[in-house]
């Protein structure tokens, strides 16, 4: 892990399963981890709004199928 510089799910993740962007969302993701609680915070409350969004927007989409 010292050596590539990744978390451990970075070296047992199977490359031909994971995607260009989920590639992307797993550095990422690592980099937040090693921001401060003050920097994680802002972050987290982004994407988990947006996650909401998304899935209100769906269920929208669902209903008015209905």
């Amino acid at each position: 892990m010292n050596a590539f510089g990744c978390f451990p799910n970075g070296l047992l993740a199977n490359p031909v399963q994971i995607s260009q962007e989920g590639a992307i969302l797993s550095l990422i993701f690592e980099r937040i981890q090693e921001l401060g609680p003050g920097h994680q915070a802002p972050l987290i409350e982004v994407l988990d709004r947006y996650c909401i969004a998304c899935e209100m927007e769906s269920a929208m989409t669902k209903t008015a199928r209905k």
